[in-house]
């Protein structure tokens, strides 16, 4: 676990560790990844929200930020020497989809808004958009 995560500090000598690996993702959509059995998905290419409904005031200023670096994320996936054409194309496309439903207000109101959980658990089952 150690390579796949970074350590913080605060201003109080405070450490969280922050774990991640993107193998799991639909960013990287490993052909060994299996979705997490709580959610009603087939792939982890699906996107599920998991946001408070209490934060959804905050779902256009986060949008909006996305926005502002789209250009910054497109060129990464443009310039990674690492990822092969179809691999860049694939990836190019699922980062697409997510700005094309960002910028759809019927989709946020289905895909985020309406889904949104009353508590910090998994949400309800939403409906999925698979990729």
């Amino acid at each position: 676990m150690a390579e796949k995560s970074v350590l913080l500090t605060g201003k109080i000598g405070l450490f969280l560790p922050i774990p991640y690996d993107f193998d799991f993702s639909g960013m990287v959509d490993a052909p060994y990844a299996s979705p997490n059995p709580r959610f009603d998905i087939r792939r982890v290419t699906t996107r599920v929200y998991r946001g408070l409904c209490s934060n959804n005031e905050l779902l256009p200023a986060t949008f909006a930020l996305f926005q502002e670096h789209r250009e910054e994320i497109q060129s990464l996936v443009d310039n990674l020497d690492a990822l092969s054409g179809k691999t860049r194309i694939e990836l190019s496309r699922y980062i697409q989809s997510f700005y094309e439903t960002i910028t759809d207000e019927a989709r946020v109101q289905r895909e985020f808004v309406k889904v949104c959980s009353e508590e910090t658990g998994p949400p309800a089952p939403t409906l999925a958009i698979q990729q």
